[in-house]
């Protein structure tokens, strides 16, 4: 067992868990790290360091902060000469001259099972298609789109219930655990990855999500919509109009239509049951959802109990659209 030397690049906060794994469990030496430069945030449109910058921070580890690895960047990164680079969703591109650089080359922790699901956005996409299973790939980085060969995988089943949200907490679980296997056994020189299934039908893109995504069509299918709430609960967030005002829909299960076979309200965004806390919503396909969790912009997250106990409602009304 040698002891690495490691620069990790990452920004967000499932970034910063692994780092914070890395550092108290990998018994590897973190150099350096590489994070995002700081975003205004809030309404006072604030500059924040990135979750990673504040715990390389906290542990005393430098950190070089950039949106492009230019000749400055690369500098820095060979100064602290490291043996192997690890990338956790830090969402800038690497020069092939970088991805030569270390002995061990760049490791990325990607969240999805390759060859499905390359790109920005492995999480929302799965849960957007229906996924029954999505998992982590520890990959070594090439000069393409997540399609390096491949060191270990592992598989995660995908609940009813679960959302970008929740599956966030357990991948980063899972992918902390399958990057320290993946590290003993590269730090003993036995670390071979192998190279990604070639087959087009398993192949598919995960692009950056875009906000124009999150307005919700009750026109759909009621599985579609809800996993459309589902996978876009934590940005942009599914939106719709209730009586013309915009509101987002956090949280919504797909109803199965025996109880609600009323043939006249057929019309999507048509409100079927409001009461207590059942919110019942007809959707395309005579489909219903039911809403659980609600958000005014700029206010707290709300039960839908709480959502009538404000707004009075008809059945029948189309009040969604």
């Amino acid at each position: 067992f040698n002891t690495v030397k490691i620069i990790f690049a990452g920004t967000p906060s499932l970034a910063a868990y692994i780092l914070q794994v890395l550092i108290a469990d990998s018994g590897h030496e973190i150099v350096g790290a590489l994070t995002a430069q700081p975003k205004p945030v809030g309404r006072g449109r604030k500059l924040e360091c990135t979750p990673v910058k504040q715990l390389a921070t906290a542990y005393h580890i430098p950190c070089y902060e950039t949106d492009s690895l230019g000749a400055e960047a690369l500098e820095w990164i060979r100064d602290r000469n490291p043996d192997l680079i690890v990338v956790v969703a830090y969402g800038v591109l690497f020069p092939e001259s970088l991805l030569r650089l270390p002995p061990y080359g760049c490791v990325n922790v990607h969240f999805s099972l390759l060859p499905r699901w390359r790109g920005a956005a492995p999480m929302q996409y799965a849960l957007l298609h229906g996924d029954t299973e999505t998992g982590v790939s520890v990959m070594l980085m090439d000069q393409g789109l997540d399609t390096g060969p491949i060191f270990q995988q592992a598989v995660l089943p995908i609940l009813e219930e679960d959302t970008a949200e929740t599956l966030s907490d357990k991948l980063t679980i899972l992918g902390a655990k399958i990057l320290l296997e993946v590290l003993q056994v590269i730090s003993k020189g036995m670390g071979y990855p192998i190279p990604q299934q070639k087959d087009p039908d398993k192949q598919c893109l995960a692009p950056k999500l875009q906000k124009k995504m999150a307005s919700i069509d009750w026109q759909e299918e009621a599985r579609a919509i809800v996993n459309k709430i589902r996978a876009l609960v934590a940005w942009p967030t599914a939106t719709t109009l209730f009586r013309g005002h915009i509101v987002r829909i956090i949280q919504a299960t797909v109803w199965h239509d025996a109880l609600f076979g009323d043939p006249l309200l057929l019309t999507p965004g048509t409100v079927l049951v409001a009461q207590k806390d059942i919110l019942a919503v007809r959707t395309g396909k005579g489909g219903v959802v039911l809403l659980h969790t609600i958000q005014w912009p700029g206010k707290k997250r709300i039960s839908v109990r709480d959502f009538l106990n404000t707004q009075s409602l008809v059945i029948g009304e189309r009040a969604f659209s």
